[in-house]
């Protein structure tokens, strides 16, 4: 499996969701989104192929999602001066999220068709530099986690193993989406999947832990 790697950050902020929803619809492609360049500031260096860690952020309604962009082209000039970045095809989930937010489905509602199912789960994190946390997992859906740990921090990645039984382990990569305090603080997790099987191979094993439970 291939390890975690950190990625060069992008910030992109619209004014209105539509703004957005409006390129999209230009570009007659759902696949791929366009972040302009800043007024007055350099425009990153990325060539075709650079993957991007992105956040987006709505004006209008104060919200912001996490994504991966792969560079598609590199506009230097205008008035198009920018960056036109593809969604990444593992990250299909995360790409039906924003396409359905901004064409008007709140996020609540969309983040509720992953139900997260107590459970009580070991679990071995992996780090980009090797080393290894032992951690329990808490709760878990199809598309992530929440790890008992509380030295990662928001938007690294990492390497789960998680041991669904004595008999059954699964590895999955992940990223950190944020703090979680209170009596059951830890990190939330949001599963990176390399492969249609490999999310299929967990989902599989959420199903039966909550028919368990």
């Amino acid at each position: 499996m291939t390890k975690p790697v950190s990625f060069a950050r992008l910030e992109a902020t619209f004014e209105t969701s539509g703004v957005f929803l409006a390129h999209v619809r230009k570009q007659g492609n759902a696949s791929s989104f366009f972040v302009a360049g800043a007024d007055g500031s350099p425009l990153p260096d990325g060539r075709a192929g650079t993957i991007y860690s992105v956040t987006l952020r709505f004006a209008d309604r104060e919200t912001e999602f996490h994504v991966h962009g792969r560079v598609v082209e590199r506009h230097a000039g205008d008035p198009a001066r920018g960056l036109r970045l593809a969604f990444l095809p593992e990250e299909k989930d995360r790409q039906e999220l924003v396409l359905a937010y901004v064409e008007g489905e709140s996020v609540p509602y969309l983040r509720r068709k992953a139900i997260r199912t107590p459970c009580d789960l070991a679990a071995d994190v992996v780090l980009a530099d090797g080393s290894v946390l032992r951690a329990r997992l808490s709760n878990i859906s199809e598309r992530g986690t929440q790890l008992s740990v509380s030295s990662l921090k928001p938007d690294q990645r990492i390497e789960l193993s998680i041991s669904f039984s004595a008999q059954k382990k699964l590895r999955v990569l992940g990223r950190v989406t944020g703090i979680v305090g209170g009596p059951d603080s830890g990190v939330g997790i949001e599963f990176l999947f390399e492969s249609t099987k490999q999310r299929a191979e967990l989902a599989t094993e959420v199903t039966q832990l909550r028919s368990r439970s």
